[in-house]
């Protein structure tokens, strides 16, 4: 037991850094498309392990799953594809990257991939991090500095409007 115990500890790998920007949902309406994606993340580097953790609701539709597909779409070579239930709160994939050269991207489909059309799917908190262990979620660090600057400008923007009629 104690070696199984050290063992489970050592291949443990956290990650934590959101990696998918604009993460907190995110809506895929596939209208007649039967291949209705959004593109997670581009530019994934090979041989890494990622975990994804997603909640996938159906708005509209049939789906009951969604796939997750790891996708280099300069070259329309698929990867690996992970099919994940909808409606079933937080569910989490880990994989590793192949080590082919190529530059995959991670999607996420409005259903099974080829079969999406009619289906509307929110994917809410969406979390690519490194490692093998999903953490909670948090924004990617640049969606929290984006949120700063927006806030401060707003902010400029008022006081000057506030200056402006102090003035008149």
């Amino acid at each position: 037991l104690d070696a199984l115990s050290t063992e489970k500890v050592d291949n443990l790998e956290i990650g934590g850094r959101n990696l998918v920007l604009n993460s907190e949902s995110r809506t895929v309406t596939a209208g007649t498309n039967n291949f209705a994606f959004t593109i997670i993340r581009s530019n994934l580097e090979e041989g890494k392990q990622y975990t994804l953790s997603v909640e996938a609701t159906l708005i509209s539709g049939t789906a009951v799953s969604f796939a997750a597909r790891l996708y280099d779409t300069s070259t329309n070579v698929s990867g690996e594809i992970k099919t994940l239930p909808i409606n079933a709160g937080k569910v989490v994939w880990t994989f590793t990257t192949p080590t082919d050269g190529r530059r995959y991207e991670l999607l996420l489909y409005a259903g099974i991939a080829g079969a999406t059309a009619n289906n509307v799917v929110r994917f809410d908190h969406i979390k690519l991090e490194l490692g093998n262990k999903a953490t909670d979620w948090t924004p990617a660090p640049e969606d929290v500095q984006a949120e700063i600057d927006s806030a401060k400008q707003e902010a400029l923007t008022a006081a000057g409007n506030a200056q402006n009629t102090a003035n008149s």
